[in-house]
């Protein structure tokens, strides 16, 4: 077992401040992972132990260890070592994290940092002749942003045209319509000013993947594979974790990444999603730190801690965002994963069920040695519990809620 504890404080006062949420994270150079959590007692002090199996990269030792203080809601960050981390950390760590009294009075850190000022997106949807217009639309602007990014939600009548106000600055628009294809836009939204777009939305022609068609994008052959179903009885707590059980080939998969593309299509998002080519993380690493990372002969298995920072970047745009804005470091990529494979490799395990049902008062719970998890049928009874830790994909077919 490890442990991170320490003390946080108002810097001027020494005074500890409690009931603050803090976090402490692995930094990986393609996911980080959250170790623990814990809340600061009365006089600020808190303490968070985990195990080594919860690193989720296999290959590592110790963790390369940070931790981020946010506030009582656990809304806003009020610190973060990210850019001062503890490579290798030991097994008991201990942190000092003084807080300037403005950071914890400023009220303008509890909003997002776009605006403050509001422009206007004005939508117009027509819908083909002789289709019948939706009842409601639903909206949703993205923020383009590393961390906290924030998502604005509107519904309205999808029979006309819209106008919604949100905070300056640049966002992913989706526009959901039933039965209609979503509507996608890159939108900049300018202070006082409206924006106006216009869609013709064709009528849904999308069809769901059979699982034997999910399963083979995995590289697993249902037929040969025959998956059976999985069954969490009443009560019962089931974890799934490949480091603490035995796995059945009808079951379980461990996938091994070898190019950025594959590790994006196992757990990342689907570009489609975005309909534009621009970041949506925030801006890109600096280009210099890139171009000296992809110089000839460059040895990629000792990165600076600024080079760190820059791959990690550039994999989290690539698999968790828009690949399309990152498409040109993608060899760059593929050759951090081929310079680590032989110490490092990108193991990705996944369990793979036809009818996964939690019964009364169950909990399933995944993300830790279940990266990935996909199941045909999933049946949850109303008083089941699903519970979702670390870094995970869940792909589900159909979804019942039974009593």
């Amino acid at each position: 077992m490890l442990k991170v504890s320490g003390r946080v404080y108002e810097s001027e006062s020494g005074t500890g401040l409690s009931g603050l949420h803090v976090k402490a994270v692995d930094k990986d150079l393609l996911f980080d992972d959250v170790l623990g959590t814990a809340v600061t007692d009365a006089n600020g002090r808190f303490e968070i132990v985990y195990d080594v199996r919860d690193f989720r990269e296999l290959f590592e030792k110790t963790p390369d260890l940070y931790v981020v203080v946010r506030d009582k809601l656990n809304q806003r960050t009020l610190s973060s070592s990210e850019r001062n981390v503890r490579w290798k950390a030991g097994v008991d760590e201990y942190v000092d994290i003084p807080i300037p009294r403005n950071t914890l009075d400023d009220p303008n850190q509890a909003v997002s940092p776009y605006g403050p000022e509001k422009g206007r997106v004005a939508l117009h949807v027509t819908y083909p002749t002789g289709s019948n217009p939706p009842k409601l639309l639903r909206v949703f602007l993205t923020e383009h942003l590393p961390a906290l990014a924030k998502q604005h939600v509107f519904s309205l009548p999808g029979d006309r045209r819209m106008e919604v106000d949100v905070p300056s600055g640049e966002y992913s628009l989706q526009a959901v319509a039933p039965e209609f294809e979503t509507m996608r836009a890159l939108v900049n939204v300018v202070a006082g000013k409206t924006v106006g777009l216009e869609f013709s939305p064709a009528p849904r022609t999308t069809k769901a993947r059979t699982f034997a068609e999910v399963l083979a994008s995995y590289g697993i052959n249902a037929q040969e594979v025959k998956p059976g179903p999985l069954d969490v009885k009443e009560n019962s707590v089931k974890v799934l974790d490949c480091r603490a059980e035995d796995t059945s080939p009808a079951a379980f998969k461990m996938l091994e990444a070898k190019s950025i593309a594959e590790l994006k299509a196992w757990t990342g998002s689907d570009d489609r999603v975005f309909g534009h080519t621009r970041p949506v993380f925030g801006r890109l690493p600096d280009a210099k730190v890139v171009a000296g990372l992809m110089q000839p002969k460059r040895d990629l298995r000792r990165l600076g801690p600024e080079e760190v920072e820059a791959v990690k970047a550039l994999s989290k745009e690539y698999i968790a965002g828009n690949s399309q804005s990152a498409a040109k470091y993608a060899p760059l990529l593929n050759d951090m994963i081929a310079a680590t494979k032989n110490e490092a490799r990108i193991k990705i395990p996944m369990y793979f069920f036809t009818i996964v049902t939690v019964g009364p008062g169950a909990t399933l719970q995944l993300g830790n040695g279940s990266t990935l998890f996909a199941c045909d049928v999933f049946r949850v009874h109303a008083t089941g519990t699903v519970k979702a830790v670390n870094n995970v994909t869940i792909k589900v077919g159909t979804y019942q809620q039974y009593s």
